[in-house]
């Protein structure tokens, strides 16, 4: 481990800070930081280091990694896995503190945040913030992610007087079911699963099966294949569009660490549909200590028509209660098809904090426009297509 810069700071009583800039995780850093995720219970998957670990690998020296640990005490509380880098290669003086991955790999990492200990989410938020408020002079602005133990960004937590602004970035949304909830398990959704196992059975007879993987050798074959599938699904045609999320080979790479590091610790499945021996679908899920999210899904043309998505996410959520979690997340980005599940949905905002210099500010207001535009005729782009299908099947 090399490490750039180390500094300390003392926060709120009995709590202290401690940032740790380097180019990779100590060993002894990655276990504590595992064991405060074990003991946290979170729900969230991606709050585990092995996304921060592969988001390391796959960077390629683009951007600084801090490490804020919050400790009170001797035990670790809290950790904010942070990176900074340029807005724009080349562009000086405009750094960014993001969650680490979160920018280059958004479409896999889809719930960023800061991992803490439930009983001290709050104080240790108000410490980081304090934290890097001191480092002020070292970045344009910070994307602060929040959801599960602190739900809002409260003004004063900022030092009064230095000129810092807090906006509202963006919210995601994930739809979740609670699994111990035997309400939650609708007719509809049973009916759905009666049907894909009726066409299955009469056009493969008994040559086909659902498996889960789990065993990192198995899950190499798996995911190669997953990618096929999912750049499939992403151009069906005919069929609301979805993304190709694993397109290119750094997404590809980060992903491959991200799930071999987990499957070492029982912590992914890929769940697959297969008939006459191939793979005509498959769904990729994490594990957290409580809950179980359904990540990437990938299918063939032929198999539309057998609801795959729908009957392995069916079996993803029967072993979830089997394993003993409470939480099933089917992904943010709630629509028709999460809907029909469940009608809970976890909010997670997320918040900017721009340092108080006017070279800061007119770059954060010009990026803004920038994404908002982006994310506009996204949305548009997305509708229009919903529309164009709803219309063909009218």
């Amino acid at each position: 481990m090399t490490i750039v810069k180390a500094t300390e700071f003392t926060a709120a009583p009995r709590l202290s800070v401690r940032c740790v800039r380097a180019i990779d995780i100590a060993d002894d850093e990655y276990a504590a930081w595992q064991r405060l995720y074990e003991g946290s219970r979170t729900t969230n998957p991606f709050l585990h280091p092995a996304w921060t670990l592969a988001a390391i690998r796959n960077r390629g020296g683009r951007a600084e990694l801090w490490l804020v640990h919050v400790h009170a005490g001797e035990e670790l509380v809290a950790v904010a896995a942070l990176e900074s880098a340029p807005l724009i290669s080349g562009l000086p003086g405009v750094r960014v503190l993001r969650i680490a991955g979160s920018h280059d790999y958004s479409g896999l990492l889809e719930v960023p945040g800061i991992l803490a200990m439930p009983r001290y989410a709050r104080r240790a938020l108000r410490a980081i913030v304090d934290y890097l408020a001191s480092r002020g002079d070292e970045w344009s602005w910070w994307h602060v992610p929040l959801g599960e133990h602190t739900s809002w960004f409260e003004p004063d937590w900022l030092p009064a007087g230095r000129g810092f602004v807090v906006s509202e970035r963006l919210v995601r949304a994930e739809v979740v079911l609670d699994v111990t909830d035997d309400r939650l398990r609708s007719r509809n959704l049973r009916e759905s699963v009666r049907r894909a196992k009726n066409r299955l059975t009469r056009d493969f007879g008994t040559d086909w099966a659902v498996t889960r993987v789990v065993e990192r050798h198995q899950l190499g074959v798996s995911l190669d294949n997953l990618v096929r599938l999912h750049r499939e699904r992403s151009r069906l045609a005919g069929r609301v569009s979805h993304e190709d999320r694993i397109a290119t080979a750094a997404v590809r790479g980060f992903l491959g660490d991200v799930v071999a590091c987990q499957a070492d610790r029982g912590a992914v499945s890929c769940y697959e549909l297969r008939a006459r021996g191939a793979p005509i679908a498959q769904l990729l899920t994490f594990h957290a200590p409580a809950s179980t999210y359904c990540s990437v899904s990938g299918l063939t043309a032929t198999a539309w028509q057998y609801s795959p998505t729908t009957l392995l996410q069916w079996h993803a959520y029967q072993d979830t209660l089997l394993d003993g979690r409470r939480s099933f997340s089917l992904s943010t980005g709630p629509d028709q098809a999460k809907l029909r599940w469940s009608r809970d949905i976890r909010v997670h905002p997320e918040f900017v904090v721009v340092a108080p210099r006017r070279r800061a500010r007119v770059a954060f207001a010009l990026y803004s426009q920038a994404s908002q535009a982006a994310r506009l005729l996204g949305d548009n782009r997305r509708q229009l297509a919903r529309r164009s299908v709803a219309e063909a099947a009218a």
